[in-house]
């Protein structure tokens, strides 16, 4: 019993030894990850700006500004592939407007938009 004892307590400082060479190369490899592909990231702004307003779910955050029925008339609309500025601008709305409807900053910020037309 006492052969057992001594053997754990000699794993010990090994166990400890692999446990910080572990953490060191983990830590190396997210740092050369974070430089190497983190750091050159580019976001394609256009890309993202059309994925953001062809979402369906941007009716929902719009809808107290353009009213139900024309929310309404835009989600069919926009199920059927159609652009939300097109759409928008064929329901009566201006160029400026339809930017400031789609302001994704001010869509993105907490609380309720209700500019109702």
């Amino acid at each position: 019993m006492l052969g057992g004892e001594f053997e754990l307590s000699m794993g010990i400082p090994v166990i400890g030894y692999d446990i910080i060479m572990e953490m060191s190369i983990l830590s190396n490899g997210i740092r050369k990850f974070a430089e190497l592909v983190i750091d050159r990231l580019v976001p394609n702004i256009d890309v993202m700006r059309k994925y953001a307003e062809r979402s369906l779910a941007l009716i929902t955050m719009i809808t107290p500004m353009i009213g139900y029925e024309k929310a309404t008339e835009l989600s069919r609309e926009l199920m059927m592939g159609r652009s939300i500025r097109d759409v928008l601008k064929e329901l009566g709305f201006s160029d400026n407007e339809i930017d400031s409807i789609l302001n994704l900053k001010e869509l993105t910020r907490p609380g309720f938009k209700v500019q109702r037309k």
